[in-house]
């Protein structure tokens, strides 16, 4: 029990960080052990012992599995997938030409995230935004669908429920003469300069300048091109709405048609933004609105994540650039892109179209840059998921390396880790800390989740069809989850560079024991978080 005086002393990050230490404890104990490890390593039936196997096979190989897709297409193909979801049992994948051209692969959400997510490949999604999907509702708050037969922005929808006055993130990119001069060290895009601007302001940029043409070719006007990006709209719209129901519930429902989206199930399983937004307050969801021209530079999204954009409105060319490790085709006579450059000893790049309606995703450590053909408004969220916390893990420690060096430079002693985690965080916003416990707790969850897969499958299989997919998955996050935090806890230095980007940090040891104690502020704590993760490890 923490006495008055010692709560008093506590930092708010340390009152958090213990908070989170008791919900994992909580969670831990509320797990069935006789549905823990036995049901993984001696599931009942031969289906969940073949599922466990080819889960676990599947988890252990997860590198291998995204050097080799990452091979096959930049040798092979240089194109992006178009997919349909669909729902329901598993079906064979199958295809249906498009109106533009383009075919349509139909996938499970399953078949999704094994084919693009967990291997680390692009793709395009049509139909989201469907009646009964995800960003139905955006689509019919944000779009007005004007006599020309044009879409365009509902901009009445911002001015009556975010409010006119209030003041958006709009950006202005840096001057530059060459891509590269936009990139940092680490080959992420430098801060943007920030103009101070009203949403009424804003929409009237939009619409008055020379840039609010339907269409634009690419020229050196678009370096001044205001952007209004990075923009934590459903963090606004959800606190509003909070305040609001303390007041009037129903009128807060109303205003907001609260949610507005839905993130759908093949972008779920987020590790990230559900962490944060409990226990932090932050978040990686965003909203963008750019007017014809605008655009984002190149670079790679933060903390080796994934990320997913949703043309709500409009147009946006994206450039690629597959990770160069993999992407180089070496013994290749043939040329690249229009400009005739030559293939052998290139990073590969390609260019495509999303239409209004369409979802991206972008892989983690693809480095892009995005141009809005026409006035565009899209909502994008960074996550990570159990198939890509090594990644962000070779985000973390590369980082810390930089941290590190930094405090040697200012002269911090050594044994200041809460400095140290606090530095990491403000620079990345996480720290080892936090993610130690973000990977904690989504393991005891995903195996929670798991032992109510199995109790579904084996009550009531003609109502849950689903179950069995689920299981799957959740067994394959469990065996991912593991294998990265008992890696943490093992052997804290080890980290390989995937794409062969990532700046050597060769031998490191990030001394997790010191840094839990640190920002713990307790030894005692930190043990015990430490025993628990133990107790927790599915390997």
């Amino acid at each position: 029990m923490t006495s008055l005086d010692e709560c008093l002393m506590l930092s708010e990050h340390a009152i958090i960080l213990r908070s989170i230490l008791a919900e994992v404890e909580s969670q831990l104990a509320a797990t069935p052990h006789l549905l823990l490890k036995p049901t993984l390593k001696s599931p009942s039936t031969s289906d969940h012992n073949k599922s466990a196997c080819e889960a676990r096979k599947l988890a252990d190989s997860i590198g291998l599995q995204r050097r080799k897709a990452l091979r096959d297409f930049s040798v092979k193909n240089v194109s992006i997938d178009v997919v349909r979801i669909i729902g329901g049992d598993q079906h064979p994948c199958s295809s249906q030409p498009t109106s533009s051209n383009k075919t349509e692969i139909l996938l499970t959400p399953l078949e999704f995230k094994q084919r693009y997510v967990w291997r680390n490949i692009p793709a395009i999604i049509r139909g989201l935004d469907d009646e009964r999907c995800g960003f139905h509702n955006l689509a019919k708050l944000w779009r007005k669908h004007n006599p020309d037969g044009e879409t365009t922005i509902q901009c009445s929808w911002f001015k009556d429920n975010v409010g006119g006055e209030i003041v958006v993130p709009v950006r202005k990119p840096l001057c530059h003469t060459e891509a590269t001069s936009m990139l940092d060290e680490e080959g992420r895009a430098r801060e943007c300069d920030t103009a101070e601007m009203s949403m009424n302001q804003w929409i009237q940029y939009c619409h008055d300048d020379t840039s609010t043409s339907k269409t634009s070719n690419c020229s050196s006007e678009e370096d001044d091109k205001l952007y209004l990006k990075d923009w934590h709209l459903m963090q606004l719209a959800e606190n509003k709405e909070r305040k609001e129901e303390k007041l009037t519930p129903e009128s807060a429902e109303k205003k907001f048609d609260f949610p507005l989206y839905v993130v759908p199930s093949i972008f779920e399983r987020d590790i990230l933004n559900p962490f944060l937004r409990k226990y932090f307050g932050g978040d990686y969801r965003f909203t963008y609105w750019g007017p014809v021209a605008s655009s984002t530079a190149l670079h790679s999204d933060v903390l080796n994540s994934f990320s997913w954009s949703f043309n709500v409105v409009g147009e946006k060319e994206w450039t690629f650039y597959c990770p160069p490790s993999f992407a180089k085709i070496e013994e290749a006579s043939e040329t690249l892109n229009d400009g005739g450059e030559e293939a052998e000893g290139k990073a590969l790049s390609f260019v495509i179209t999303q239409h209004e309606g369409e979802a991206i995703f972008v892989p983690s450590g693809w480095q892009h840059e995005v141009r809005n053909i026409k006035e565009t408004l899209s909502v994008n969220h960074n996550w990570v998921t159990a198939s890509s916390v090594d990644q962000v893990w070779e985000c973390i420690v590369i980082e810390t390396k930089s941290v590190e060096d930094e405090c040697n430079q200012w002269g911090i002693p050594s044994d200041e880790w809460d400095a140290r985690e606090a530095m990491l965080r403000g620079c990345i916003g996480l720290n080892v800390s936090m993610y130690f416990f973000a990977l904690l707790l989504s393991l005891i969850q995903e195996i929670s989740l798991f032992n109510s897969c199995t109790c579904s499958m084996q009550t009531a299989h003609a109502s849950q069809p689903k179950a069995p997919e689920d299981a799957f998955e959740c067994l394959f996050n469990i065996h991912c989850l593991s294998k990265q935090l008992q890696s943490i806890l093992q052997n804290p230095s080890s980290m390989s560079a995937e794409y062969g980007e990532a700046k050597s940090v060769g031998i490191y040891n990030l001394q997790l024991a010191q840094r839990l104690s640190a920002t713990l502020m307790s030894e005692e704590l930190a043990e015990r978080a430490l025993d628990l993760a133990t107790q927790a490890l599915v390997v």
